[in-house]
């Protein structure tokens, strides 16, 4: 009978730090370990080699030293690459993998200063070498002991930091996720351990202080949003009426904050005793203080300046009075004149962003201005003002499609006003027409509810439709009267549409018809209409509508997660209506 060869016995702590390498080796390649999570310590230490933990115990072989335990166990486990490019690769892996380890243990103290500089530092200081040098599954040839040792490290970091901190760096989440989704490794992380430290909790939040609008503190927000940083958002309301507008609110706290800062003005950023002033600057504190300053600093001061100007443009276009505004030239001059610039360096970069593969502090300010931009664009029926500059629209799409990012654009702070009350433009209408049409509707289909049993919400929505069952000619169409404006912006979307297809949506008895815009606050240039039917089946996901009709799906974006499910639901009423009514 052949003797079964004794598994190595293993001793440390119970707590996950220098073993965590070990089990996830042993896990990946299927060999058992016989783990000792409680050792009596005071007993067993003179028996061991350097007198410390782990302690890996392996027939005559005793170690200590967790990065000699982990390459000896890679070359009896023939971990260590079938080539010498993977052997030396695999080898720069794990020195790096217990630098980054070595710098999150020694965090033990709730040191405040020590945990900013490891976050903001030491962390991008070597995860983003690792993301760029990740171009595939894993980093070598085959799976090698450097790669299970970075993924080891990835997930103390992701235990300790939260789930959101390798956002910025892409490749390397999905890495965690390809070897965190194999069976025995997520067997072997669901052992019951500690953490090896604890991430202490803030002691003091930030301040952010503003008007009660977006402006120039939306890219600050909106930044801190994305690095996980707590703020407090204080804003300040602007009184009165034109010719008469009471900036009390601030003046006041003005005149308290100037003791610590003689220059404080609107935005300012206070932290502590630190208080900054002024957009750019508090943006650079920020980066620094959340890691999102690029390494390319040159760059970086170039698309800063290019945002500043872009904010000049947007300030003169929003407060100039508007008789007075050239909106032609807006559109047709100054406005491409920055958006050329913008793409032609887009064109030429590979980099998914200004300075990098990840967003950075100029990427903030030039997004948040871009949807501004947007938006005010869209209220002067110029819509298209991206269409001319495709590199620039995907890039926008890029930065607004990061988890983060559309964390803060369905929050209450994106939906504030773009700029204050003295301005011609403040985004407000834009912003509340569609949530004003919803609830007009939704007052109408509740009212309509009160009737008999016979007369539902959807029929009485219907009845201005034609008695015929059957969709109008296009004749009749022609000729038909423009229903009333109750309705809303969508965004088509699907494969074969390019460019943003903001359309006007109205719903107009068994049909939901959408116009190019509205002129005069009438929608204009009917462009289609979903008909709904008894088969028609609409759904919603997050600020998706879908819905399906037997001749196709209709993909349409919604401006909230609150305007999709509430017209959501009111074409659910009407689709319900018509089943009844035929019934």
């Amino acid at each position: 009978m052949v003797e079964m060869a004794t598994p190595p016995h293993l001793s440390y702590f119970n707590v996950r730090g220098r073993a965590q390498m070990v089990g996830v080796m042993a896990a990946f390649v299927g060999q058992r370990i016989d783990y000792d999570w409680n050792p009596n310590w005071p007993a067993i230490r003179p028996q061991t080699p350097l007198g410390q933990l782990p302690v890996l115990r392996d027939g005559a072989v005793v170690l200590s030293q967790s990065m000699a335990i982990v390459r000896y166990l890679a070359r009896k486990w023939n971990l260590q690459g079938s080539c010498t490019e993977d052997f030396a690769l695999s080898e720069m892996l794990l020195e790096q993998a217990s630098s980054l380890l070595d710098k999150l243990l020694v965090l033990s103290v709730p040191d405040d200063a020590k945990w900013h500089v490891f976050e903001q530092k030491d962390v991008p200081d070597h995860l983003e070498p690792l993301e760029q040098k990740l171009k595939g599954e894993q980093f070598c040839s085959q799976v090698c002991c450097g790669d299970l040792a970075v993924f080891a490290v990835l997930d103390l970091l992701q235990r300790v930091l939260g789930d959101p901190c390798l956002e910025r760096w892409p490749n390397l989440c999905r890495f965690s996720q390809r070897f965190r989704a194999h069976p025995a490794i997520a067997e072997f992380l669901e052992i019951p351990l500690r953490n090896p430290v604890q991430r202490p909790v803030p002691r003091r939040r930030i301040k952010i202080g503003y008007w009660n609008v977006r402006g120039h503190a939306a890219p600050l927000r909106m930044l801190c949003v994305y690095a996980g940083l707590e703020f407090e958002n204080v804003t300040y309301r602007i009184e009165g009426r034109t010719g008469q507008w009471d900036f009390s609110a601030w003046v006041h706290e003005k005149q308290n904050l100037q003791q610590d800062n003689s220059l404080v003005t609107l935005p300012y950023v206070s932290d502590g005793k630190t208080l900054v002033a002024h957009t750019q600057p508090c943006l650079r504190y920020l980066g620094h203080k959340c890691g999102l300053l690029s390494a390319d600093s040159d760059s970086e001061a170039q698309w800063l300046w290019l945002g500043q100007e872009l904010q000049w443009d947007c300030t003169r276009a929003f407060y100039t009075p508007r008789q007075k505004f050239d909106t032609g030239l807006f559109f047709t001059k100054t406005v491409p004149a920055r958006l050329e610039k913008l793409a032609a360096w887009l064109e030429t970069k590979t980099t998914d962003f200004l300075c990098g593969r990840s967003p950075t502090i100029a990427d903030f300010r030039l997004c948040e201005l871009l949807d501004q931009l947007c938006s005010f664009a869209r209220a002067l029926k110029r819509d298209d003002m991206l269409d001319a500059f495709p590199a620039v629209e995907a890039y926008l799409a890029r930065f607004q499609s990061l988890p983060r990012i559309r964390e803060y654009l369905s929050g209450p702070m994106h939906k504030l006003p773009i700029s204050a009350r003295p301005a011609w433009f403040t985004g407000v209408a834009l912003d509340t027409r569609p949530g004003e049409a919803i609830g007009r509707l939704s007052r109408q289909a509740s009212l309509a509810s009160t009737c008999s049993d016979r007369h539902t919400a959807a029929s009485v929505l219907a009845t201005s439709s034609s008695a015929s069952s059957r969709p109008p000619s296009l004749h009749s169409r022609a000729k038909e009267p423009l229903p009333r404006p109750e309705g809303v912006w969508l965004q088509k979307m699907g494969e074969g549409i390019t460019g943003r297809k903001y359309r006007y949506f109205v719903l107009n008895g068994a049909e939901f018809v959408y116009y190019r815009d509205l002129v005069n606050g009438r929608p204009t240039e009917r462009k289609g209409a979903i008909q709904l039917t008894r088969q028609t089946s609409p759904t919603v996901d997050g600020q998706r509508i879908v819905v399906r009709t037997p001749a196709r799906d209709w993909d349409l974006l919604a401006e909230s997660t609150t305007a999709a499910a509430k017209w959501a639901a009111i074409l659910q009423e009407v689709v319900t209506g018509l089943c009844a009514s035929t019934a």
